[in-house]
């Protein structure tokens, strides 16, 4: 089971962040979760939700 510590790097905010961060991200953004699990310096971005499904990390 994955702890969630492991790093991933956003393209969004051009950092590292943990994995499970990527993950709520991911599934907010498909409308799966609501947007309180987002990080606010992901939320301030235009066009975040398109954004976070081109990523080449985003699940297909």
């Amino acid at each position: 089971m994955n702890s969630g510590s492991e790093k991933i790097f956003c393209p969004l905010i051009s950092k590292e962040i943990e994995r499970i961060i990527c993950e709520d991200v991911s599934w907010a953004s498909e409308g799966m979760q609501p947007e309180r699990f987002v990080p606010s310096a992901i939320l301030e971005i235009n066009d975040w939700k398109e954004k976070c499904m081109g990523c080449p990390k985003h699940p297909k």
